[in-house]
């Protein structure tokens, strides 16, 4: 890993550099809310400080879309003309991203790239640089210090390419990749080796971080890992859970992790289109067969489902970690409220319940 400094003067600098050569996208003000979304210009420089900034849609988008053609066809019989939508020619880079989010997508190299070498997804995803801003200050609903989703990313996970740690005047900048090493040569004349007491401080702002987590983190995964991986969980208490879930879909679509998609078609007068979709495993429809067979027709076992994929051991093995980044999203999605700390939080406290006597 290479560090430097950067003077927060000289930051817009840097963006303009990377606007010139590729398409940048930044947390940016719409109507007083936030998303990411490309800019030609140097964005508003309190969306990258220390606190917290996190939109209410991930920037999971960027690479695995809402939605995408996967291929059109024209004309009929021997005529018949197949296309594959062109990928981008241009880098992309992901400027302002948080911890969480970051993690999240590297989650999602693993579902699309290490499961199976997806096309689509791994010629946008190589293109992404994605620069992470380290969480000074976490906002109200997150608990990424349960996940190991941040709020730093340090030596102990090495999915980033560059993080920025915010102080006064300026960064500390941490190089991870060889991709984020050719954003910082784009501008070398603005990068400096760390200042005197810079590294110390980084570890004291990541303490303090951490310690606004406590004394009551808002999850407890190892127990409800330990009785999802066992099948140690009834089902009433799935079912129970299960009816506190409106079937809205909220929490797939605004969790950094979650990779379900559907696909359909689209024809008409010899025209045709062939996409995919952001789908979510709560739905009644998701796993019904052609047949109008559902394997998972009760609302409990869709909802079993969905934690078992998140929390079991047979994922967290074959993933890495687990399948949540802590982001909190899913607190302010969910009308229910049957988000991830309340079920792992409720998993913990059955054992003196009922269900586990």
């Amino acid at each position: 890993m290479e560090k430097y400094s950067l003077r927060k003067a000289d930051l817009n600098r840097w963006i303009d550099s990377m606007i010139d050569r590729c398409q940048v996208f930044v947390p940016s003000r719409i109507e007083e809310e936030i998303f990411f979304s490309p800019v030609d210009e140097a964005p508003e420089m309190d969306l990258l400080g220390g606190t917290a900034v996190l939109p209410y849609l991930p920037p999971k988008d960027i690479v695995f879309p809402q939605s995408e053609i996967l291929f059109s066809y024209s004309g009929k019989g021997e005529e018949t003309k197949v296309e594959v939508p062109e990928g981008p020619k241009r880098g992309l880079v992901i400027l302002g991203i948080r911890s969480c989010d970051t993690q999240g997508i590297f989650w999602l190299d693993q579902f699309f790239q290490e499961n199976f070498n997806d096309f689509y997804y791994s010629r946008r995803r190589n293109k992404v640089t994605l620069v992470t801003i380290a969480c000074n200050q976490p906002a109200k609903n997150c608990f990424c210090i349960c996940c190991q989703g941040g709020p730093f990313l340090g030596s102990e996970s090495q999915n980033f390419d560059i993080q920025l740690i915010s102080f006064q005047d300026g960064y500390l900048v941490e190089c991870n990749s060889t991709q984020g090493k050719e954003l910082i040569d784009m501008r070398p004349d603005i990068f400096f080796p760390p200042e005197a007491g810079m590294e110390e401080i980084r570890f004291h702002l990541e303490e303090e971080s951490q310690k606004k987590f406590l004394p009551a983190p808002t999850s407890y995964m190892s127990t409800a890992i330990r009785r999802i991986t066992s099948n140690g969980i009834p089902p009433e208490l799935w079912t129970e859970l299960g009816e506190r879930c409106f079937d809205d879909g909220g929490c797939s679509f605004v969790c950094p992790c979650c990779s379900c998609f559907g696909v359909g078609y689209l024809a008409n007068d010899g025209k045709g289109y062939h996409y995919r979709y952001w789908d979510s495993c709560g739905y009644a429809g998701f796993t019904r067969e052609v047949s109008g067979h559902n394997p998972r027709e009760e609302k409990g076992e869709r909802f079993k489902r969905r934690f078992f994929h998140k929390l079991s051991y047979q994922y967290l093995k074959k993933d890495g970690r687990i399948g949540c980044v802590g982001c909190g999203r899913c607190i302010t999605a969910c009308p229910g409220e049957v988000t991830m700390p309340l079920v792992v939080e409720r998993i913990r406290k059955a054992q003196e319940a009922k269900y586990f006597k």
